[in-house]
């Protein structure tokens, strides 16, 4: 048995093997286009597999990234001020025991954030500490605080520093 003819063209060749007699045995087409990461699948598959390493990739960045930070204090100090008079809570929530008043103006250490949903919408909270007093902003209750200097308060009514 011999290779009686080859036909070669950019990604096919052809082979055609005859006996020694020269009457063609069999042909044989070999299609190899280049070989790389996903050289043997379809685009659709190619396709496929680049969205979901996207997706995959993506599901890692937002858990890292976006994770709620209720989990964990805030990794870095951050002040802020009240943009009005705010009651210190026990506790993230409107219905938490009272247990301070700081005035407009106060300055405040950012020590933990919490954010949930709730009927009403999204509602974030910090825990913080009172570093400075501020002032009543209707002006009748003068300066200074009630209460403790340690709790939750609202962040909507706190301006971040």
């Amino acid at each position: 048995m011999k290779i009686c003819s080859r036909c070669s063209a950019k990604y096919s060749n052809e082979y055609k093997f005859c006996l020694d007699d020269g009457s063609e045995l069999a042909t044989l087409n070999t299609d190899s286009p280049p070989q790389g990461l996903f050289g043997n699948l379809s685009n659709r598959s190619r396709l496929l597999i680049f969205i979901s390493i996207v997706v995959l990739f993506l599901g890692i960045a937002s858990f890292i990234w976006l994770r709620p930070s209720a989990e964990s204090p805030t990794e870095e100090t951050s002040f802020g001020l009240l943009s009005t008079n705010l009651r210190l809570r026990g506790g993230p929530t409107n219905s938490a025991e009272i247990i301070g008043v700081h005035y407009q103006g106060a300055r405040v250490r950012i020590l933990e954030t919490q954010s949930y949903d709730t009927p009403d919408g999204f509602s974030t909270w910090y825990r913080v500490e009172v570093i400075e007093y501020g002032c009543d902003a209707q002006g009748v209750l003068g300066c200074g605080s009630e209460g403790a200097n340690t709790g939750w308060m609202n962040a909507r009514f706190i301006i971040r520093e």
